[in-house]
């Protein structure tokens, strides 16, 4: 048995022995070669996409990146619209706040311009009965004067021309600006101006017509007269109450029509009632300004 043995190792230490070993291990390592060549394959694949992977999630990021510039770009740009509508809002707001004071104002202008109507009803109704008064009182005068002598033919005379005055008045009951102003305005003038109008009596003034630039306008009572030996017109408008705006107006009208009168022209405003704004500038314009229920 040791002698088998012995035989054994001999024959695995002969040269054939050795080579068998060294085709082994030359195979072992070829094996492990490609093995390994194998496996930096599969590193080298790996590594790729690894590579690929992280470009992909590189332009991921860079996407994601622009999206989010563009969502606060859009958050931006929904804020200023949000500040913009707000301040459209407040705009809205004081319009109406600006709307319903005006409203107010409104109300109250209206609720005045109603007081002040009742007011000039009542002095119209007193103007009236003041009339009716003189109509009356103009009756008695007539009974009275009938039966007078010849030698008061005079003061028949006078009383012939107030007779027509106040006929006029009787025949407009109405008692519109213009038709009490042609009663009372001769006299007052006269008296308290100096200026005789021609005319008869009750007729002195009447409307008057003029065309400036082609277009025709009214003159509410126009009348021819002395003033200081001076002949003269007298141009009058009629406004049932006399605020500062109708002085004013009346201005500017008689710049346009002193351009068509041939005298030096006499200007007269005439109403119910004259309201003190309208006094200064008158003043400052000398127009003389009359108040039937003021003089």
């Amino acid at each position: 048995m040791a002698k088998e043995q012995v035989n054994a190792q001999n024959n695995a230490n002969t040269p054939k022995a050795g080579n068998d070993r060294l085709e082994q291990a030359l195979l072992r390592l070829t094996n492990e070669v490609a093995q390994l060549a194998h496996g930096q394959n599969e590193l080298r694949n790996f590594v790729a996409q690894l590579a690929q992977g992280q470009q992909q999630l590189q332009e991921v990021v860079t996407r994601l990146t622009v999206g989010q510039e563009q969502l606060q770009a859009a958050v931006t740009n929904l804020t200023e619209e949000q500040k913009r509508l707000v301040q459209g809002q407040q705009q809205l707001q004081e319009i109406v706040a600006r709307l319903t004071i005006g409203q107010e104002q409104l109300q109250a202008a209206v609720t005045n311009l109603t007081e002040e109507q009742r007011q000039l009803t009542q002095r119209h109704q007193k103007l009236e009965e003041v009339v009716t008064h003189l109509i009356e009182s103009q009756q008695q005068m007539q009974q009275l004067m009938a039966e007078l002598s010849d030698s008061n033919r005079k003061m028949v005379g006078i009383l012939k021309e107030v007779n027509k005055k106040v006929g006029r008045i009787d025949e407009q009951l109405g008692l519109s600006v213009e038709a009490v102003a042609q009663v009372v305005l001769p006299p007052y003038l006269e008296k308290k101006h100096g200026i005789k109008l021609k005319g008869e009596p009750g007729y002195e003034l009447r409307p008057l017509f003029v065309f400036v630039n082609g277009e025709r306008e009214q003159i509410d009572l126009y009348g021819e007269g002395t003033k200081d030996g001076e002949e003269v017109c007298v141009v009058c408008e009629c406004k049932a109450r006399i605020y500062e705006r109708d002085v004013r107006a009346f201005v500017r009208k008689l710049s346009r029509w002193e351009l068509y009168l041939k005298k030096r022209v006499v200007a007269v405003l005439f109403g119910f009632l004259v309201h003190p704004s309208a006094e200064w500038i008158a003043k400052v314009h000398r127009i003389i300004l009359v108040g039937a229920l003021q003089r």
